[in-house]
């Protein structure tokens, strides 16, 4: 019977653990282990769940034993590979709180369900989807600081950002405008020209606010051969101009989701 059910629940499995561990390699690792143990009839199973749960709990019981060497094992194999959009923005989730936003909105289990499956109690389980959805929601939605001399530019850039859903701060046109802002507003990230209207570097501008806290920048310029070589902005992204919308949005989007989440 429960041989059976794993046949048929395997591709959900493999899901959870991939979503679980951070990657496509990590997963297929823990659900051999979990294979293993259930051939080798090394896993007290509760016989009294229906297959499929009792499949997921053991599967995250695994999970929790094995903690970090499973992604030493495929880093010692080296057969990592770049983790996809979906796994890395999961694993910005605390561990319980990814668990229980992949079974209950990726793969359907109902709250009670997930409670049973995590032996959590429903409401903590609630409580932790919650969390989960609000972290997600303060990802994808950033404060943005536009920090552009010429008004067109500004404008057009303030217009991609307001449609991404995301709010504008600015724009500051000057060194001194852009450290002010970025110091009293505290954007999520920042889109800079390299030269501003004082005559000053965007570069220059962009280090002295990095002096105050650490925050993306993208720089959006006319002269992408006078980017950042400074070690404290070698992180930074380059945008040439003229720029395309879906270029701009793509590397909004990219440097928001590399931010870490709020505590």
């Amino acid at each position: 019977m429960l041989n059976g059910q794993l046949t048929i629940l395997l591709p959900a499995l493999r899901r959870y653990a991939s979503g679980l561990t951070g990657s496509g390699e990590a997963g297929d690792l823990l659900v051999a282990e979990v294979l293993k143990r259930i051939l080798g009839g090394d896993w007290d199973f509760n016989n009294a769940l229906p297959a499929r749960y009792s499949l997921f709990r053991g599967l995250h019981q695994c999970w929790e034993q094995a903690g970090e060497s499973l992604t030493e094992k495929v880093t010692d194999l080296g057969a990592a590979l770049p983790p996809s959009p979906l796994y890395r923005i999961l694993q910005k989730l605390a561990p319980m709180q990814r668990a229980v936003l992949i079974l209950n909105r990726l793969e359907g289990f109902k709250l009670a369900e997930v409670a049973t499956i995590l032996d959590l109690l429903e409401v903590r389980v609630a409580r932790l989807l919650a969390e989960a959805e609000g972290a997600l929601m303060a990802l994808f939605v950033g404060r943005i600081l536009i920090v552009e001399d010429d008004a067109l530019t500004a404008m057009e850039l303030e217009q991609i950002v307001t449609l991404m859903g995301h709010q504008v701060i600015g724009p500051a046109v000057t060194r001194d405008e852009a450290v002010a802002l970025a110091s009293s507003e505290k954007p999520d990230l920042i889109l800079s020209d390299i030269e501003l209207d004082d005559q000053v570097s965007g570069v220059e501008a962009m280090q002295q606010i990095r002096t105050l806290r650490h925050v993306p920048v993208i720089f959006v310029t006319a002269f992408p051969d006078r980017a950042p070589g400074s070690a404290g902005l070698l992180d930074s992204y380059i945008i040439p101009k003229p720029f395309n919308n879906g270029m701009m949005t793509a590397f909004i989007t990219n440097a928001l989701l590399s931010r870490p989440l709020p505590a």
